[in-house]
């Protein structure tokens, strides 16, 4: 008999404990955002399409390293551009 008096208090010590109710609980979740801010700049055309073989010929040194030097220049500025515009993305 004594043997079931403490199993019974030891089974009925559990029950006697505090209680845990639910709360709520904010949780913030990363949504996915645009990493481009704006529309992205005009490609650059490449220089083979832009004036043709004819044309190209007949130019003298001067103006090839001209239309030359402009392309880079162009190349240059889209990229820094394209950089601005995607700068969000890293």
């Amino acid at each position: 008999m004594k043997k079931i008096t403490i199993a019974l208090s030891v089974a009925l010590a559990g029950c006697g404990g505090t209680v845990v109710s639910d709360r709520p609980v904010t949780v913030h979740k990363p949504v996915a955002q645009p990493c481009v801010a704006g529309a992205r700049p005009v490609e650059v055309v490449p220089l083979k399409q832009r004036i043709e073989d004819g044309e190209w010929a007949e130019l003298d040194i001067k103006q090839k390293a001209a239309h030359v030097a402009k392309q880079a220049l162009d190349l240059r500025t889209y990229g820094e551009q394209l950089n601005a515009v995607t700068g969000g993305c890293r």
